[in-house]
């Protein structure tokens, strides 16, 4: 008989290696995009490419089933009541998943600006450092808080911004005043 107080317990066999997916000869594949504003413990990066990972357009959300909308300029000029000007981003959180961070601009009225203002400025500071970001209701502004540690560059998805685009909005691009959605916010239908 064996006597079990001799086997040593080595955990330090037992941990998992950082780079598990990739030696595991897993490939994580993006199916979709999503176009949100980061979660409010995550850390992120916004893409330093302005002029490749950056766009400004109109969206219209939808107010019965909260889906976004990117709206045809054209468009959002006949009907600048139903959309907001915005500009998205390429971001990416610490688990590597891209997403679509569409920033309010600015607009005549000033509505929210403290708001607008310091999600602005917070998309600038996230394309040097991890952060994140936390709304500060007393104060009407966002905060924005830098992770503690020396983290690693992003990894980006290897795909240009318009695939990211199309792949965020395949079935949610409103181009034509047939649109159903402009039909019903009209009150034509």
């Amino acid at each position: 008989m064996t006597d079990q107080k001799s086997t040593k317990f080595n955990i330090k066999k037992l941990v998992l290696s950082q780079n598990f997916e990739e030696t595991g000869g897993a490939e994580k594949i993006i199916v979709r995009v999503p176009v949100r504003k980061p979660n409010r413990n995550e850390f992120f990066r916004v893409h330093p490419d302005e002029a490749k990972f950056s766009f400004r357009c109109a969206l219209v959300e939808d107010p019965d089933s909260r889906d976004i909308y990117v709206m045809a300029g054209d468009l959002a000029d006949r009907y600048p009541d139903l959309c907001r000007p915005i500009k998205i981003v390429t971001a990416v959180n610490r688990t590597e998943d891209p997403f679509l961070w569409p920033l309010k601009m600015p607009t005549g009225d000033r509505r929210g600006g403290a708001w607008i203002d310091s999600a602005l400025q917070a998309a600038e500071v996230a394309k040097k450092k991890w952060i994140k970001i936390l709304a500060d209701m007393s104060a009407g502004q966002y905060s924005v808080f830098s992770a503690a540690g020396n983290l690693e560059e992003p990894v980006w998805p290897n795909m240009d911004f318009n695939k990211l685009m199309e792949m965020a909005f395949d079935g949610f691009v409103i181009d034509s005043g047939d649109h159903p959605l402009i039909q019903r916010l009209t009150g034509k239908i």
